[in-house]
């Protein structure tokens, strides 16, 4: 018998001969960045019982303390019998005083914002025009990999059924956890990978070009007995959340402007006059702290801010809270700050010598400070590959319209990053075009900000004119993102 143990939750699986602790785990919002390949090495679980020897790679990556705790590699470890921890991580917020709202009012609608890394619902009061409540929660398809890709992949091969009921579920339970009601009106925005699998449609047109989803929505779907709006995607990897921050930011507004929604993935829409050019930039979820050693969501404990106080270097952490890992603006800042005292080469190379950091060197490994948290040659890697794709895409953008950057107007960035990032650190790593500097205007929410446009009718449907670009083919991106892979 084995038992997955969760805060009070107790599941329990008869098993008479030994399987891997990572197979197990699928559909139990349990992270595995790589999608259980093994690659990773983040599936950090604690596992008691009749279970396989340490691995080389278990011994090689784990702490002595770790070790001692009972500590293993999911990927790495297989059980025939015995106990699994995991943790549901659940950010949750509670607004002053729901119930009473609830009972002042009858009109009440539901936006849901699927992304790839995190699952947000608010309950929103139309008649009052305000949220009420929130609630979010990791996505529980991260078993399934931490990036979209890796989930299509799954999906082909296995179909979309599990993990398509898997997130209806996790979809509804939000929903219900502020109303019953199967009537109330609900919006799901999201990616174009993450709304398909919600519908459980077949997943192939998103493996090769041209990239043909099933649908691109804007339709009403009946999920769990309940009637659930999906807004208009724009294309294959430019999702609903896109549209409704193209509503929400008024790029519209702009004779030219540039509007970066910082997801797992960057999405970027440039307005040039009356033409909307669209693009994806593959980017993986470094910004959101996927695939980095010590990387996490922006949530209480991740380290946000990093700065330098005479020859020290200083952090601070999302509400205080003792140090858990780094999240995406505290890794902008830190390269930038790498830039700025050399401790990195154009390539992004960690120097041992020629700085006044080098004590935080350690076998590779650079600490931030007395945090106990460390960023590595291989982080570094994912955040170099990462910052010059989405700056490389917006030059495509800009190639693909014909008109200078100095014509634009406005530079909008929405999504969670865009709600913490420091712009100065943004623009001195190479993230953003530093001829936008000045022109930027942080939009906060824009995806949820969106869908609660639609829940509230106040917006006007706009036929947009969209041209999509596939940065994958196109020359001058791949010129340009090797340019940008140097600091």
């Amino acid at each position: 018998m084995i038992k997955i143990i969760s805060d009070n939750k107790e599941i329990i699986l008869n098993r008479d001969e030994y399987i891997k602790v990572s197979t197990l785990l699928k559909g139990y919002d349990f992270p595995m960045p790589c999608g259980g390949s093994g690659k990773c090495l983040k599936c950090k679980v604690k596992v008691k019982g009749d279970i396989s020897p340490l691995s080389d790679i278990e011994l090689k990556n784990l702490t002595e303390k770790e070790l001692k705790d009972n500590i293993r590699l999911a990927c790495f470890t297989k059980i025939k019998s015995g106990e699994i921890y995991i943790d549901y991580n659940d950010i949750v917020v509670f607004k002053d005083d729901v119930k009473g709202v609830l009972k002042k009012s009858s009109n009440l609608g539901v936006a849901v914002d699927i992304g790839t890394t995190t699952v947000a619902a608010y309950l929103y009061d139309i008649d009052n025009k305000n949220i009420i409540d929130t609630k979010g929660e990791g996505n529980v398809l991260s078993s399934f990999g931490s990036d979209v890709i890796s989930r299509v992949h799954y999906g082909i091969k296995n179909g979309t059924e599990k993990m398509s009921a898997l997130l209806a579920d996790q979809v509804e339970k939000l929903i219900t956890s502020f109303v019953k009601d199967k009537d109330v009106k609900v919006v799901v925005t999201g990616n174009t990978v993450m709304l398909s699998i919600l519908a459980n449609k077949n997943l192939s047109g998103f493996s090769s070009y041209p990239f043909t989803p099933e649908t691109l929505f804007d339709v009403t779907l009946n999920i769990n007995e309940r009637n659930i709006y999906f807004p208009p995607a724009i294309s294959a990897f430019v999702g609903s959340d896109i549209y409704c921050g193209i509503l929400s930011s008024r790029i519209y507004e702009y004779e030219n402007a540039l509007f970066l929604d910082m997801g797992t993935n960057g999405e970027i829409v440039l307005k040039a006059k009356d033409k909307y050019y669209t693009a994806s930039a593959a980017a993986g979820p470094a910004f959101e702290g996927a695939g980095l050693t010590n990387g996490v969501m922006g949530k209480s404990g991740a380290i946000s801010k990093i700065f330098s106080q005479g020859l020290n270097i200083r952090y601070k952490t999302i509400n205080g809270e003792p140090p858990i890992g780094i999240c995406g603006s505290g890794i902008c800042d830190l390269i930038s700050l790498f830039i700025k005292y050399k401790v990195i080469d154009e390539y992004g190379n960690l120097k041992e010598t020629g700085h006044p950091f080098s004590s935080l060197i350690v076998d590779d490994r650079f600490y931030i400070g007395d945090s106990g948290i460390y960023i590595t040659k291989d982080d570094i890697r994912e955040v170099t590959v990462a910052k010059s794709a989405i700056i490389s895409t917006i030059y495509t953008l800009i190639e693909e319209s014909k008109i200078n950057i100095s014509d634009i107007d406005k530079f909008l960035i929405g999504g969670g990053f865009g709600n913490y990032i420091e712009e100065e650190s943004a623009f001195s790593m190479g993230l953003f075009p530093k001829e936008l500097k000045g022109k930027t205007k942080l939009c906060g929410n824009t995806a949820v900000d969106g869908a609660i446009l639609i829940l509230d009718n106040s917006f006007t449907k706009n036929i947009f004119d969209f041209y999509s670009v596939d940065v994958s083919t196109n020359s001058f991106f791949q010129k340009t993102f090797i340019e940008n892979m140097k600091y």
